[in-house]
């Protein structure tokens, strides 16, 4: 079952849900006592039909509009239905064994669609208090003066319960309230979860009392929305009555059905409750949405308090009328007969009740035809019967396995794992358990059903002989449980040795090549028992391997260990086993490299690992890591890459730079450094050839600037990057000048003719590396 966060939108919630998945199921919630005659409300035909429990004989008896619940006085002799659809409760006289005797003798009006329905003694013989939940809320009729009083207390939705001593009233409606009958005033009001979890509503729909146990059964509705997307389930929540005043947390257990429950009915003994399975959710091709139900879940309620494990649900299939989700046997309303024979289920699309039989938890082939829609059953107490003994059956154990010699301890966990009571498994609670004769006096039976073994059991076989019981009863059966006890078996670790690199697995298990007995040893029949170890070394109990850490260091490692036999664990090998693990590196190499670039700057080496080795392989950055450990300015090494890459404008000459690597998975593992050299080039200094004319008579300026055409590593020439210089004016003449900022000037009037001007251009920042190229000049004579 599941948890909810909040309270709200429980109205509306459970009012669309009962509608889908036809939740208006009812079993009155007074004591499931046993029967003689059964009552059974019909709403589509209007009357209430008193069957013979014993020969299954079906009398009609016409009541109000639309019945459907049943509820017996406390003493059994008046029988009270709900009209739903004439707002009345009607009184029927059932004092009669004669079905054909019954009659109606009274009729009391209350709200609006009145369903639910108990009765509690009025302190009269002849005067009932009935409780009745209607559309707004439980009234409270005093049969004796036909008082109604409203108690303001849940909703038009539900059902009611009340405590065998009449003391509490029980409305699951929504929300679990409980109101005190001696004031008729709420005491505690709660929602049926354990704990609230976010995006879960659980809704109480329906409750049963257990008749021996101070347990209320409430039918819980969940409304889940998580991640997975919107669903609903349910199951039972179970609540501790006496602990149930405000302030106190009265939650017993949830027990999970993974579908929607509504009416329950518990046994006269109170040790089997029958929960009606309405419907369920689920997600089909078609889309997601209820689908009829039609089982019964019985619950062993003696394993409901048992803190350790789930409680034991049995499951009882109705069967189905045809292949149609119309045709579907859905349960609605449920009683047990006094004698504890036949669990009573109407089914309200093919108008018929159902038999279940409570020795064995089966339905039964015969079925009571009836005319209407049967809903509400109740049953006639008949207290001079005694339960219907169930069918108890104890099946002999044999230990899986022959125990060694001087152990002790458990040799079978449980001896009822195989055992059956009235077709449900056997459990401490619904059984009593003892030890028999004849029984070795070296095997003991403990409360929980384990049989134990001593240690100075004697080799051969032991029996212990027990004995399961229905509680309260003489109905038993025996079983006998054997052990066998052998000779402890030689067991023996032997020693283990491998070579490993680190970060890997040395050996697979270290009990492979060890003995028990015969056989060789497993981690099924043996235990390692680490005693020593260093830290290079870890072994997994798991598996049985021993893993050499990514660290690990080179040379031998030692790990000594014990086997002790799983069946006796103080029969331990003699002598430890040693696992010797020599661990070796993988082969790692650096080797130097060398390339070149311009000073304009790029990559002068794609990746320094081209040429490195690792494990007889080229190395690369998924294996092993690039660590600097020297730079020079201008040329880098990207570890992340490998490359090594010249800035603009770096130093020209050879550059060098070291590095090592290391293995990514044994960081320990690094070579030593090795060197990078980058030879870093000069920019090229490009001067082009110039011609012009000029007037030799009028002067002026011939050329604006030789370095227009001229170039440094790639780039214009300017006097900001170069230096420029006059070589040679062939033939001379004085009034030709060449100007710092690159203009050439004609002076003055001069000699006609061709000069030839050769300069040069030098790169400022390295004026050794230099150009030259002549400029040719013509002087004519205009």
């Amino acid at each position: 079952m599941t948890q909810r966060n909040g309270r709200t939108t429980i109205r509306q919630g459970l009012a669309t849900l009962l509608c889908l998945a036809s939740l208006f199921v009812g079993v009155a919630g007074t004591r499931a006592d046993a029967q003689t005659n059964a009552f059974v409300a019909n709403t589509a035909t209007n009357d209430v039909d008193v069957i013979d429990t014993n020969g299954k004989t079906v009398t009609p008896l016409r009541v109000g509009t639309a019945p459907a619940q049943v509820a017996i006085s406390q003493d059994g002799t008046r029988a009270y239905v709900t009209n739903s659809g004439s707002n009345s409760v009607w009184q029927i006289d059932a004092t009669s064994p004669d079905p054909a005797s019954v009659a109606v003798t009274g009729m009391f009006s209350v709200g609006d669609h009145p369903t639910s329905i108990v009765v509690t003694s009025g302190g009269d013989p002849v005067r009932d208090l009935l409780y009745v939940l209607t559309a707004t809320g439980v009234e409270l009729v005093d049969t004796g003066s036909g008082t109604r009083t409203p108690l303001n207390v849940g909703g038009s939705d539900g059902q009611l319960a009340i405590t065998p001593d009449g003391h509490y009233l029980i409305v699951a409606s929504g929300t679990v309230s409980v109101i005190e009958t001696t004031g008729n005033t709420v005491v505690t009001s709660f929602l049926p979860e354990e704990a609230p979890t976010a995006g879960i509503s659980n809704v109480a729909v329906g409750v049963a009392i257990s008749p021996s146990q101070p347990r209320a059964y409430v039918s819980v509705v969940s409304y889940v929305s998580d991640s997975f997307g919107f669903r609903v389930t349910g199951g039972v929540a179970v609540v501790d009555t006496t602990n149930i005043r405000p302030a106190t947390k009265p939650m017993v257990k949830s027990i999970p059905l993974y579908s929607l429950p509504g009416s329950i009915a518990f046994t006269p003994d109170g040790g089997r409750a029958y929960v009606g399975i309405t419907s369920y959710w689920a997600d089909t091709l078609y889309g997601a949405g209820f689908l009829p139900g039609r089982w019964v879940a019985a619950i062993e309620t003696a394993t409901v308090d048992d803190p350790t494990n789930s409680a034991q649900v049995n499951w009882i299939d109705l069967g189905q009328d045809g292949p149609a989700w119309s045709q579907q046997r859905t349960p609605a309303g449920l009683a047990v007969t006094p004698d504890r024979t036949a669990v009573l289920v109407s089914i309200p699309n093919n108008g018929t009740v159902r038999l279940i039989d409570p020795t064995t938890n089966a339905l039964e082939v015969q079925l009571i035809t009836v005319a209407g829609q049967p809903n509400g059953v109740a049953i006639l107490p008949n207290r001079a019967v005694s339960p219907t003994p169930y069918p108890i059956h104890a099946t002999d154990d044999i230990a899986p396995g022959a125990v060694p010699a001087q152990h002790a301890g458990i040799a079978i966990a449980n001896v009822l794992a195989n055992d059956t009571i009235g077709g449900a498994q056997a459990a401490i609670g619904n059984v009593s358990l003892s030890v028999a004769l004849p029984t070795s006096p070296s095997l003991t039976l403990d409360a929980a059903g384990a049989v134990w073994i001593a240690a100075d059991a004697a080799l051969g076989s032991h029996t212990l002989t027990y004995q399961i019981c229905e509680p309260g009863t003489t109905h038993c059966a025996t079983a006998a449980a054997t052990v066998s006890v052998r000779e402890r078996y030689p067991i023996t670790a032997a020693d283990d040795g491998a070579t490993s690199l680190p970060g890997a697995i040395a050996i697979a298990n270290i009990v492979a090549n060890d003995t028990l007995g015969p056989d060789a040893a497993s981690l099924a029949t043996v235990t390692p028992v680490v005693l020593s170890k260093d830290d290079a070394l870890t072994f997994n109990s798991a598996d049985g391997s021993v893993a050499v850490a990514p660290g690990a260091t080179k040379g031998a490692h030692l790990l000594s260990y014990k086997i002790c036999e799983n069946a006796d664990l103080n029969n331990c090998s003699p002598t430890n086993g040693t696992v010797t693990v020599n661990v070796t590196w993988r082969d790692i190499q650096a080797n130097s490299d060398s390339g070149s670039m311009s000073r304009g700057g790029g990559t002068a080496i794609a990746n320094v690992l081209a040429n490195d080795v690792f494990d007889g392989a080229t190395a690369t950055l998924a294996r092993v890591t690039i660590v600097t450990a020297s730079s020079t300015n201008g040329v880098t090494l990207d570890a992340a890459t490998g490359s090594v890459s010249v800035a603009p404008s770096a130093a020209a000459g050879p550059q060098t730079l070291s590095y090592h690597i290391c293995e990514k998975a044994n960081p320990a593992n690094c070579t030593g450094d090795v060197s990078v050299t980058v030879t870093v080039t000069s920019y090229i200094v490009n001067a082009v050839a110039d011609s012009a004319r000029a007037s030799s008579k009028t002067g002026g300026m011939a050329v604006v600037n030789v370095l227009a055409n001229d170039t440094l590593g790639g780039a214009p020439a300017t006097v900001a990057n170069v230096k420029l210089s006059l070589v040679s004016l062939s033939p001379s003449n004085s009034q030709i000048r060449l100007n710092a900022n690159g203009s050439v000037d004609v002076l003055g009037k001069s000699s006609g003719g061709t000069y030839s001007l050769r300069y040069q251009i030098c790169e400022l920042a390295d004026l050794k590396n230099c150009a030259q190229t002549t400029l040719s000049l013509n002087l004519s004579g205009k």
